[in-house]
C-alpha cells in the first residue's frame, strides 16, 4: 500500500483529495475484510462475492466470466494502477493492456490509468 499512499500524497500537492478510494480485484475473499480492516484511511471498492467466484469449482461458470469482466472495466478507469507479477488480470498489461485498454475505452471509458505500476517488493 505505500505506492498507493505515495500516489494520494503526490496528487495531494496539486488538488483537494476528500476520499482516498482503492478499487480491490482479488481471487481471494479474506483480502477485503483485512484490507478494510488494515487501511480504514481508504475506502475499498470491491466485491468479495465476486472473489468467491474466482475459486477452481466456479472459475468457469458465466458468474466468474462477469467478475472478471467487471474488474477489468474498473481497473481499466483507475488513475494509477498497481499489481502483482502474478496476477492474470495484471498480465495482461504486459501482453497488450494497451491495446485492449484503447480498443475498449475508444467507446466507453474517458481516461486510462495514468501509471502502472507492480507491488512484488511486499512491503504491505
Amino acid at each position: 500500500m505505500s505506492k498507493v499512499a505515495d500516489y494520494y500524497d503526490q496528487l495531494a500537492m496539486t488538488q483537494a483529495v476528500p476520499v482516498r478510494r482503492v478499487y480491490l480485484a482479488s481471487d481471494d475473499p479474506k483480502v477485503f475484510a483485512e484490507m478494510r480492516a488494515k487501511y480504514a484511511e481508504y475506502e475499498v471498492i470491491g466485491d468479495p462475492n465476486v472473489a468467491k467466484m474466482a475459486a477452481v469449482a466456479t472459475r468457469y461458470s458465466d458468474s466468474s466470466l462477469n467478475g472478471i469482466i467487471m474488474d477489468i472495466h474498473f481497473l481499466s478507469r483507475s488513475d494509477y494502477l498497481v499489481c502483482t507479477f502474478s496476477s492474470q488480470v495484471c498480465s495482461v498489461k504486459g501482453k497488450g493492456w494497451v491495446s485492449i485498454e484503447n480498443e475498449q475505452m475508444k467507446s466507453c471509458v474517458p481516461k486510462r490509468p495514468e501509471k502502472i505500476t507492480t507491488n512484488n517488493d511486499l512491503d504491505g
